[in-house]
């Protein structure tokens, strides 16, 4: 069946079935790729530009931290930085409340390593380990600290068997001192 020229949804002259329907450009505002509330460049979802710190100002290089080694209150740990400043002084802190790690100055390619402790009253859950610079959080990494097994301070976990040792020692001399008069009243007994 061929196509009326009159007919609404053949005619290609038709307003509603044109390529320049307004509801349906490319140029329509709201899908507009160019939209502000959706484009990278929008402030609060873009990350700062790396190439805006100042290699001659230690506050402004952020670096990487990892941390290694037992993560429990009085472990002993291992803390590395990269990518920051180099040859500058820095502070290794744990958070939540700020307690010092150790101060580092980081070489030439702005890389540190620490051998640290972790704070024996420090509670068990999430803390995060920061390295500051002139009071500027120059790098940080979230770690979880696990509560202290009972008798994982290196010795064995206290059983109640410590108190026994004695008592058997003292039952054992008593026995033997018991066996010794035995003995003796016998000899006597067979030379009277």
């Amino acid at each position: 069946m061929a196509a009326e020229p009159g007919d609404p949804g053949t005619d290609p002259t038709d307003p509603g079935t044109t390529p320049t329907d307004p509801g349906t450009t490319p140029t329509d505002p709201g899908t507009t790729p160019t939209d502000p509330g959706t484009t990278p460049t929008d402030p609060g979802t873009t990350p700062a530009d790396p190439g805006s710190a100042d290699p001659t100002d230690p506050a402004t290089v952020r670096g990487s931290v990892t941390v290694t080694g037992d993560l429990v209150a009085g472990g002993a740990v291992t803390v590395r930085g990269t990518g920051f400043a180099a040859d500058a002084d820095a502070r290794v802190e744990i958070h939540s409340d700020p307690v010092l790690l150790g101060t580092v100055r980081t070489d030439d390619s702005g890389a540190f390593t620490l051998a640290a402790t972790v704070p024996a009253g420090l509670p068990a859950g999430t803390h995060t380990v920061v390295v500051v610079v002139d009071g500027v959080t120059v790098g940080s990494t979230t770690v979880t600290v696990v509560a202290d097994a009972p008798g994982s301070d290196g010795e064995l976990a206290f059983t109640g068997a410590e108190r026994l040792v004695p008592a058997a020692i003292a039952a054992l001399l008593a026995l033997l001192a018991g066996t010794g008069i035995v003995v003796a009243r016998r000899r006597r007994g067979h030379r009277a």
